[in-house]
């Protein structure tokens, strides 16, 4: 009753304050993860919560009080029981932390879903796009939030400071996740989403077996990567939602280095077509070879024009630079509407075209990195372009991977929705 109470106080008090949302919130961070979004680490630059327990003389338990990703302590209840998820990654991580069944609201971007039907997460977990709306990407409506009555609010790459007003209009613990990436330079981000997010359930469990799978994962694919030498050249395109064609590319593909192919656009500069917007990258290309990387390179930068940016995540360059590249093999993001320039005059002679080596991958990038789908792709690149050092079936490789990310392998529903899967596109 006194939770009631509270609760109408604050809900009066953001209608007096003319409050309904909060707009840009989830805009200020540093540095980028595998799929260019924007990454930060608390002050003692781990990434990783850490967390206090006292419990009660009465042996009940007693709330937590957690370090979140921008290095905020923050006090949360014993028993977490109902969720609300914002931000880019923020419901995405309370999926894969064991906590679907506590959400209890989430933003109109995650629960309107009849046009964007291929999250993984969703796919899986399909009661998530019937949640009550708590606002748009970014504007969150506050006073909607509240009427959820969360215990906690996940807030997915919120700075210190809009966490905090937020937690502070709203009278409830809000918890700020940076999730890194899947690259060992972003690994500790990546692990260290799934630690606190364990501790803040409770789920730890949960989480802890989900970083089992993926080292041992991450691991077979390293390994696997590492014993294929020379790696064939390789090159993806179409990367993006829309219109985007066969020259927009990027420079660090993670699947690539996952899978054991020379990205031929690595260190490319070329025109920058949404920065922070990429998909599934960050981290390294998959050694791009002396050749084809280098020479590509200096062919972007020519071609690209005015905002050219060294090491973009995504950038478009000239129809020269990509026959100049001539990939052995060839990948397509199928997040693309329309592949006609796959058979266009001007292309039949670069190699992976004229082979007939060019393979479909599955988008990595849905507001923020499906993560699952970035170790999918990578199987599935390793299969296409190295047969014999990745014996895997990619279709039964992707449902493991989902089940165990979202819990339910959903490979052929992610397939539907793009209209093609895994496998040779001509």
């Amino acid at each position: 009753m006194e939770r009631q109470r509270s609760r109408r106080r604050v809900l009066q008090g953001l209608g007096a304050l003319g409050v309904g949302g909060l707009t840009g919130l989830a805009g200020c961070t540093s540095g980028t993860g595998d799929d260019g979004t924007p990454t930060g680490t608390p002050p003692d630059g781990d990434g990783v919560s850490t967390a206090t327990t006292t419990d009660s003389p009465t042996g009940t338990p007693a709330p937590r009080t957690v370090t979140d990703a921008v290095g905020r302590s923050v006090t949360v209840p014993a028993e977490v029981e109902r969720v609300v998820a914002l931000g880019s990654g923020g419901l995405r991580f309370v999926v894969y932390a064991g906590g679907v069944d506590r959400v209890v609201g989430a933003e109109q971007l995650e629960t309107t879903n009849a046009d964007r039907p291929f999250r993984p997460y969703t796919l899986a977990n399909r009661q998530l796009t019937d949640l009550p709306t708590v606002g748009t990407r970014k504007s969150p409506d506050l006073e909607r939030v509240l009427q959820r009555d969360p215990d906690v609010v996940v807030y997915g790459y919120a700075s210190e400071s809009d966490a905090d007003t937020v937690q502070e209009q709203l009278g409830v613990p809000v918890v700020v996740t940076r999730p890194g990436g899947l690259t060992p330079d972003l690994r500790d981000g990546f692990f260290g989403t799934l630690d606190l997010l364990g501790t803040v359930l409770g789920t730890t469990e949960r989480t802890e077996s989900l970083k089992g799978y993926v080292e041992e994962t991450l691991a077979d694919l390293e390994s696997r990567a590492s014993g294929v030498d020379p790696k064939p050249q390789g090159y993806v395109g179409y990367l993006g939602r829309g219109k985007h064609g066969l020259t927009f590319t990027q420079p660090s593909y993670v699947p690539f280095a996952f899978g054991g192919v020379a990205n031929v656009a690595e260190g490319a500069s070329g025109t920058d077509d949404g920065g922070g917007g990429g998909g599934g990258g960050g981290g390294g290309g998959g050694g791009g070879g002396s050749g084809g990387g280098g020479g590509g390179g200096g062919g972007g930068g020519g071609g690209g024009g005015g905002g050219g940016r060294k090491g973009a995540t995504r950038i478009t360059i000239d129809p020269e630079t990509l026959i100049q590249w001539d990939p052995e093999v060839l990948f397509v993001d199928l997040g693309t509407e329309t592949y006609e320039a796959l058979d266009a005059p001007e292309y039949q002679d670069v190699t992976a075209i004229a082979n007939d080596e060019v393979y479909a991958v599955l988008p990595t990038r849905d507001y923020g990195t499906n993560f699952g789908t970035v170790v999918a792709d990578a199987y599935a690149v390793g299969a296409a372009a190295n047969p014999d050092a990745y014996e895997v079936d990619p279709v039964a490789k992707a449902n493991e991977v989902y089940e165990t990310f979202v819990g339910e392998g959903v490979y052929e529903g992610v397939a539907d929705a793009y209209g093609e899967g895994f496998g040779p596109m001509r």
